[in-house]
């Protein structure tokens, strides 16, 4: 959001201060952790994508309990849906299997301008009184 709130050009959203745009994880051993850098090509994620760390960090965001969702691109959430690691994950206990049926129920596609960046959600604040929070995501996966 801009400083006071306000649009954000391009955007039609970072209005209120509750969204935020962040760069994907990448396995490489660039410097600059900050750096936005397409991660899906002719509907393929590139080598230096790190799928698996990626995910983990989605779980760690939506644990939290503050995330109301992440926008990312299509390629990106069908590639985790299809991943074996969040299959093992949907298949464990309780705890597990909650943590990774709700992250992937946040995870929600916005494929323009997603290719390099996602863009997090989170949850207006019990203390903002004029914030008005958005419908939860739908029920189930969205695999």
């Amino acid at each position: 959001s801009k400083q006071n709130g306000g649009k954000l050009a391009p955007h039609m959203s970072h209005r209120n201060g509750l969204d935020v745009d962040l760069p994907y994880i990448l396995n490489t051993s660039e410097k600059s952790p900050l750096k936005m850098k397409t991660v899906v090509s002719n509907n393929k994620l590139i080598s230096e994508f790190d799928l698996e760390s990626q995910w983990k960090a989605f779980k760690f965001l939506v644990k939290t309990d503050k995330v109301d969702r992440i926008f990312l691109h299509k390629v990106i959430k069908k590639s985790l849906c299809q991943s074996s690691f969040v299959k093992s994950d949907l298949a464990q206990t309780t705890e597990e299997k909650t943590l990774a049926t709700e992250t992937l129920r946040r995870l929600r596609i916005r494929e323009s301008d997603h290719a390099d960046h996602y863009h997090l959600r989170v949850k207006c604040s019990a203390y903002d009184r004029r914030c008005q929070q958005s419908l939860p995501p739908a029920e189930g996966l969205g695999c």
